[in-house]
């Protein structure tokens, strides 16, 4: 569980010189808080294509039902692999904004993974209960 001194140390950043490597080791130490994070907030997803496999395919035949969960585990390992792209970015988008606007205080980058982190939240709730809402109000 992230307790309040523990999301201090995520977002903490010393104010010091630092160099890309040091940026770079800096976000990579936290991608494993940002996949359970992701994965987490995933499962109302994972929930909601289950119950549609369920619900829709009741009488389909098995065949139907195991060819739905291959389409299933390439969408969900097609979204993880997005979704590092996209953290990935976050690094990358602060090395570039660092060199062009010589910006030199921490404070941005951690505003940044702050963004990427919510950003990929949001998204990740937001997809299946959109997709929820227009499955409800097109039946």
């Amino acid at each position: 569980m992230l307790t309040g001194n523990k999301v201090k140390t995520l977002l903490k950043r010393d104010e010091r010189e630092y160099s890309a490597k040091d940026i770079i080791k800096w976000w990579e130490k936290r991608r494993i808080i940002y996949n359970i994070l992701v994965c987490t907030a995933s499962l109302m997803g994972i929930i909601f294509y289950f119950w549609l496999l369920y619900s829709s395919h009741e009488n389909d035949p098995l065949q139907d039902k195991i060819l739905f969960i291959f389409k299933f585990l390439a969408v969900c390992t097609t979204y993880i692999i997005l979704t590092n792209i996209f953290y990935t970015s976050g690094w990358v988008c602060e090395l570039v904004i660092r060199r062009i606007f010589f910006i030199k205080h921490n404070s941005f980058g951690v505003f940044l993974f702050s963004f990427v982190i919510m950003l990929s939240l949001i998204a990740t709730v937001a997809i299946p209960l959109l997709l929820f809402l227009f499955i409800i109000t097109s039946t």
